[in-house]
């Protein structure tokens, strides 16, 4: 809802001049559109009582090994700079995932994040939108097990659902969208989600099954695990010479579970964002799912 609130607040200034890059769609007489970070220093510098919305730093900055380029950079700084000392003038930048030189990031004055929505509130948003030709079970189910959905997810699998059911939303159509959609936020990540592939599937190696069989059990059965004092174990790794199963392993325990997997590809920890950034964003996706 980053978008919405920062339209909203703009709409409660009346007789302010707008400058709107990015994917933001505000319309109005006061309203002027620019596409690159050099139009919008150009016109927040010649505009007086300006307010500025970049929504969403991707669609105006150039990256390059998922850093922004020196030069988009450089025109950031200009920006903050000039409105910085202005008294009729604000801006507003939305943006996914903060990837912003510490030097630029600390001169916002304020930096709100916006968490995903809890299970009650995605059932409040679908209720709103949807309760005249969906019944409420049905939306129960979609806000149940749409983990790290955020609120444009929610409208679009809905969507995806009421296609797949020809123009009606079923508890099957509603499955085969939940399989089959992924979520804006996690689009780069390899996420196996609803998988199959069990340990009946794997030759050999059973007495690596075996011990995860038993980390299984005491996932499951959490009372039984307590009662007896198992500890749950929650890191693993898998080692061993390139073509004996490790992947596969991997994939069949989140099946035995009944987990997403998230597979992440190791050179990401070595792009130019560091590996402390990229843990932090991989953590930060993974957190998006309970289980």
């Amino acid at each position: 809802g980053k978008t919405y609130l920062a339209e909203k607040l703009l709409s409660s200034c009346p007789g302010w001049n707008v400058i709107v890059a990015g994917a933001s769609r505000l319309k109005g007489k006061n309203v002027i559109h620019c596409s690159i970070m050099k139009e919008i220093v150009a016109a927040a510098k010649s505009t007086e009582k300006v307010a500025v919305l970049i929504d969403d730093l991707d669609y105006v900055m150039e990256k390059k090994d998922c850093e922004y380029v020196l030069a988009d950079k450089k025109e950031l700084m200009e920006l903050l700079e000039e409105l910085k000392v202005r008294t009729d003038a604000f801006l507003i930048v939305t943006v996914n995932n903060v990837c912003l030189d510490p030097e630029l990031f600390d001169r916002f004055d304020y930096r709100l994040e916006a968490g995903l929505p809890s299970d009650s509130e995605k059932r409040r948003f679908l209720s709103g939108m949807y309760s005249s030709f969906v019944p409420a079970g049905l939306l129960e189910k979609v806000a149940a097990q749409s983990i790290g959905y955020n609120f444009r997810d929610l409208a679009e699998v809905t969507r995806v659902a009421y296609r797949f059911g020809n123009s009606a939303v079923t508890d099957t159509s509603i499955s085969k969208a939940l399989a089959s959609y992924r979520p804006g936020g996690l689009r780069g990540f390899d996420v196996h989600r609803n998988t199959s592939f069990r340990f009946s599937d794997l030759v050999g190696n059973q007495h690596i099954k075996g011990k995860l069989n038993r980390l299984i059990s005491a996932s499951k059965n959490s009372g039984l695990a307590t009662e007896l004092g198992l500890k749950r174990h929650n890191m693993l790794i898998f080692t061993g010479p390139n073509g004996t199963g490790k992947t596969a392993m991997a994939k069949a325990f989140a099946g035995e579970l009944n987990y997403p997997l998230i597979s992440i590809d190791a050179d990401m920890l070595y792009s130019s964002m560091g590996a402390y950034l990229s843990l932090k964003r991989i953590f930060k996706v993974a957190s998006r799912y309970r289980e």
